[in-house]
């Protein structure tokens, strides 16, 4: 169920927080801060949408960020719809925004703008490549989930119902 995603990644929002080191030096003081990155970048195929969204956004808005979303151009008006529950459920404007269109130009200006702090793809290997290089103009982190067809095989014992449904 997508919707655990979610419940996880909200509870994990008021976990994430610093921590003050031993260190041997009575003068001095060493922490860790965790601070948000800023604006998230999350590029989805068409394909398990609402899956990999759940993956980019929940880690993303737990640890304070904004994000936008890059709806494959192949199927985007279920990611503008799912885009309009975070509205319903009270996110400020801009949190969350759903961008659509082609690679280029709208995931090239997405991926290499200055104000993205990270970038989060799932797609094939040709998409991968022009992220990176992408990125190179705004120093962004990445993440690249290269997807495949994600074959699986069915034995004659299984649960063919369960089977079809995680197909």
């Amino acid at each position: 169920n997508i919707a655990e995603f979610y419940h996880f990644y909200a509870g994990a929002a008021d976990k994430l927080h610093g921590e003050t080191l031993p260190i041997d030096k009575p003068d001095m003081l060493a922490m860790t801060l965790r601070e948000p990155l800023g604006v998230i970048a999350a590029v989805v195929p068409w394909n398990s949408q609402l899956f990999l969204s759940a993956v980019k956004l929940g880690p993303a808005l737990a640890a304070g960020n904004t994000v936008v979303l890059k709806a494959s151009e192949h199927a985007s008006a279920p990611m503008l719809e799912f885009g309009r529950l975070f509205e319903e459920a009270g996110f400020p404007p801009g949190v969350v925004n759903i961008v659509t269109g082609h690679g280029d130009p709208c995931g090239r200006v997405l991926t290499s703008h200055p104000l993205v702090q990270r970038i989060s793809c799932t797609g094939g290997p040709g998409s991968a490549r022009q992220v990176v290089r992408n990125s190179a103009e705004n120093f962004a982190e990445g993440s690249l989930e290269l997807g495949g067809k994600s074959p699986f095989l069915v034995f004659e014992d299984a649960d063919l119902e369960s089977a079809v449904n995680g197909a």
